[in-house]
């Protein structure tokens, strides 16, 4: 409890942190505010395997990876970068969007060795693998395959801003 005007608190690691705020205008009564929030606390390096056997929130290490780029999209913050082994990680039922400064690397010697696929059979049901909108974003070494956008632009790919190099498109 404090009646400090502002307060800042460093995390000594990652991890899931439960936040409460309460400010209240006292004698005034003008202004009563209540938060209650889980925070994550995430470090700048994230890692996602398809082989993880041991996927552990913040997913900090290669041991403790992610199995899908999915279960880490909802952390990233600008300025992170996203390890993504070689496998395949299929996208079918969501987008990827890369809307934040972020860098997502596939981690295999040539693209064709990290590989996100639509998963579809036909073009019909397809969805667009990924866009990329932000200027400081960069996507390098993965191959994006299967990806469809019903009578819009970008099948695979649909580059508003930032920077996609060293990737196929199949």
């Amino acid at each position: 409890v404090t009646t400090e005007t502002s307060v800042e608190h460093v995390y000594a690691k990652s991890g899931f942190f439960a936040v409460s705020v309460f400010a209240d205008g006292g004698a005034a009564g003008k202004l009563t505010v209540s938060f209650d929030s889980d925070l994550a606390i995430v470090e700048p390096d994230i890692y996602v395997n398809a082989a993880s056997s041991s996927a552990t929130f913040p997913f900090a290490t290669p041991q403790t990876a992610a199995k899908s780029p999915k279960d880490i999209w909802q952390y990233l913050v600008d300025g992170m970068t996203v390890h993504v082994a070689p496998g395949t990680y299929t996208t079918k039922d969501w987008e990827i969007v890369v809307d934040k400064s972020v860098t997502v690397l596939g981690e295999g010697e040539t693209p064709s060795k990290t590989i996100f696929h639509n998963g579809y059979a036909n073009f019909n049901n397809g969805k667009r693998n990924m866009t990329v909108k932000n200027a400081q974003a960069l996507v390098a070494n993965v191959t994006l395959m299967g990806g469809w956008a019903n009578f819009s632009a970008g099948g695979n790919l649909l580059l508003q801003s930032g920077v996609v190099s060293n990737c196929v498109l199949s």
